[in-house]
């Protein structure tokens, strides 16, 4: 890591000195990739799907690469109203300390409170919680809905007596957080918000953005202590599987069969299921993910 500057660090800075206002810009984006964005997006027609929304914070990594249990490789952030997100001091704090740091210290910033747990950009890992009708806007009630994680952290709370994850009370929910927030870690291969991946990354056509180069260098950190842990964290290649392939090549063909020994899984759906999950990589790849999550 030392040898890869982290890029993301500009986000918080105004002409080499500290921003304080950094949640009030315009536009979100590491000046390192500034020069490939415009280039990027000069050449996509109008109204193109895959044009970057630099509208919302990037999201290139969300978690500790030292303590993270569970580090998920995915595509991209999704194109959510995240300005709730910059309003949330909570999300803010935790959010600049773990980009600010590269990764290094922190944690999964949507977990950091029970505030940042129903922020918009957490909807597509942890779900939207149901909300009764008197305590929303409308009158009407939230229909609880699942996200990437929702299986696992519905197992999570069934174990501490609670019905879902969802459904939990805010002790149960707060205490789910806390393990998260430690235990769990995404890492985008694309960093800045899109509408529709495929569009995105076949315009980008293996041409890689410079700040990728940290994230390739964080997942390289993350197989490293696989290999030398006693008890390695898992590495789940989720969605571009392909493209993680070529950006990190020590990925392919390095997944193990018997689920004592797992330190990489591939998954090959949205939602992190035991079905999906064992289908894959073999019975009881599910568990170990379950008690790597619960530690």
């Amino acid at each position: 890591m030392a040898k890869v500057r982290n890029p993301w660090s500009d986000l918080f800075q105004l002409d080499g000195k500290k921003d304080a206002d950094w949640h009030s810009r315009e536009a979100f984006f590491t000046q390192m990739d500034a020069e490939a964005l415009d280039s990027f997006h000069s050449e996509l027609p109008e109204g193109s799907t895959a044009r970057a929304d630099l509208s919302v914070p990037p999201e290139p990594f969300a978690g500790n690469i030292y303590s993270a249990n569970v580090i998920v490789l995915a595509s991209h952030p999704t194109v959510v109203e995240n300005a709730e997100a910059l309003e949330c001091e909570t999300w803010r704090k935790a959010y600049r300390k773990n980009l600010n740091t590269g990764g290094l210290k922190g944690g999964f910033y949507y977990a950091k409170g029970l505030d940042t747990l129903e922020l918009p950009g957490a909807q597509p890992l942890l779900g939207v919680r149901r909300v009764e009708g008197d305590h929303t806007e409308s009158g009407r009630p939230q229909r609880a809905q699942g996200g990437m994680l929702t299986p696992l952290l519905n197992d999570l709370a069934l174990r501490m007596g609670e019905e879902g994850f969802n459904h939990a009370s805010d002790e149960v929910r707060e205490e789910i957080a806390a393990k998260l927030y430690k235990n769990f870690m995404v890492i985008n291969l694309f960093p800045y918000a899109v509408d529709y991946s495929r569009e995105a990354f076949g315009h980008q056509d293996g041409q890689w953005l410079p700040s990728q180069r940290y994230q390739q260098a964080l997942v390289k950190l993350a197989l490293k202590r696989a290999k030398q842990e006693k008890h390695p964290p898992l590495v789940i290649v989720s969605r571009r599987q392909q493209e993680w392939y070529d950006m990190v090549p020590k990925l392919q063909h390095k997944f193990g069969k018997k689920p004592k020994s797992l330190s990489l899984m591939q998954h090959p759906g949205s939602v992190l299921s035991q079905s999906a999950l064992d289908s894959v990589n073999g019975r009881g790849a599910y568990k170990q993910v379950l008690k790597r999550l619960r530690a």
